[in-house]
């Protein structure tokens, strides 16, 4: 259970100047085969992963979504066990899913312990990125998107929906809001 960061570049993009570029940062340009992208790339794209670690849980875009899409510190174990069993759902399966709860909230507190580090999938570092790979012509523009996967990163169970935004309409904010299945296209 974790989320990974992921971009599209189009098909005329300079692969090899954005990939160094996005080596600079600290990232990585990890292409997927097309049998293994979500739905919504375009045929005229490429989709690639860019986290250089094991995942991207602890970046701030990251670590905003998973504490606001997936987790509620209200929800005590008595109720999620509750909600759980509602739905008919083992004793086995119900202590794997806390486990799994557990860890990703583990995940969030040290993101939030690590938020004054400068990580290379911050949001101020993918707006650079954006002004640098696209002021200097190695692509006419980037996707990228932050999905929360429960089960392999090679058999993606979303679509993508996307959402064009200007350059110099970029924020930090609007990159720590960014939805689930939502690929932001910046231009």
């Amino acid at each position: 259970m974790c989320t990974f960061l992921s971009v599209t570049l189009p098909v005329s993009a300079n692969v090899e100047a954005c990939r160094a570029l996005f080596q600079s940062k600290g990232l990585v340009l990890a292409p997927v085969e097309a049998g293994q992208q979500p739905s919504g790339v375009e045929n005229s794209e490429n989709y690639y992963f860019t986290c250089a670690g094991v995942c991207d849980c602890s970046t701030d875009i990251a670590s905003d979504h998973l504490r606001s899409g997936h987790l509620r510190d209200s929800d005590s174990d008595e109720e999620i066990i509750r909600d759980l069993r509602k739905k008919k759902w083992s004793d086995a399966k119900i202590e794997r899913r806390l486990e799994a709860l557990r860890r990703t909230k583990a995940k969030i507190e040290r993101a939030e312990q690590a938020k004054s580090d400068h990580w290379p999938g911050d949001a101020q570092n993918w707006v650079e990125l954006f002004e640098v790979a696209i002021q200097q012509k190695m692509t006419r523009y980037i996707g990228l998107t932050a999905n929360f996967y429960a089960g392999s990163i090679y058999e993606p169970d979303f679509a993508l929906v996307r959402t064009d935004v200007a350059l110099r309409a970029v924020t930090t904010t609007m990159l720590r809001a960014l939805r689930p299945a939502t690929l932001l296209v910046v231009s």
